[in-house]
């Protein structure tokens, strides 16, 4: 999509509402830095409630947070560069990977001890060596069963079902009665949809 100038506001718009129809787990919008005129895109009223009505949690790394544009402010998480977006994402999978590199490690450093001191057969050293990676592979097997849990029991979706709700003013969580004055338009989010209400009293 382009991301600033002419056909921008639409470009993104239809991005957006392509991935809306889509079977994904987030949504990341970024650019790189540039300057306040730059991100005039961003700022755009029809762009911002995509956003906020976007139905999975949606990221935001546009430019830098000295002039955070109103997408970022919409956003359920806004970081400062695309770069800090993937590693927020991909955070869960690199306790894998150093679980995985780890006993690999020592897997192989055991082998090598066993094989060059002697003490048992090739044969018998393959076959402790399986049984490593068998573990290995059940650890890595339960850490999962373990992640998925927790990110069952932290869906929103799953809390919405529950009875809860998600209310939003001018484009950002509520959680707090300071956060919202009399007048205020409240978009109030429930499981099978939005309730658009009023705050007559706090």
């Amino acid at each position: 999509s382009r991301v600033e100038g002419q056909g921008a506001v639409e470009d993104l718009i239809s991005a957006v509402k392509t991935f809306k129809n889509q079977d994904i787990d987030v949504l990341v919008i970024m650019r790189g830095g540039g300057s306040l005129e730059s991100m005039m895109a961003f700022n755009n009223e029809m762009l911002v409630r995509e956003v906020v009505n976007f139905k999975v949690p949606v990221i935001a790394a546009i430019g830098h947070h000295k002039d955070e544009p109103l997408v970022a402010l919409a956003a359920d998480l806004a970081v400062s560069t695309p770069s800090i977006a993937a590693t927020t994402i991909t955070e869960p999978w690199r306790r894998v990977d150093l679980l995985v590199e780890t006993a690999l490690k020592v897997s192989f450093q055991k082998l090598d001890n066993i094989i060059q001191n002697g003490k048992i057969s090739l044969e018998n050293s393959w076959d402790d060596l399986v049984l490593g990676f068998k573990s290995l592979l059940s650890r890595i097997s339960q850490q999962l069963d373990n992640s998925g849990k927790i990110i069952y029991s932290n869906n929103p979706e799953r809390q919405l079902k529950l009875g809860y709700s998600i209310a939003r003013c001018g484009g950002k969580i509520v959680r707090s009665v300071k956060s919202v004055k009399l007048g205020d338009d409240l978009d109030i989010r429930v499981v099978d949809g939005n309730i658009i209400s009023e705050v007559r009293k706090v």
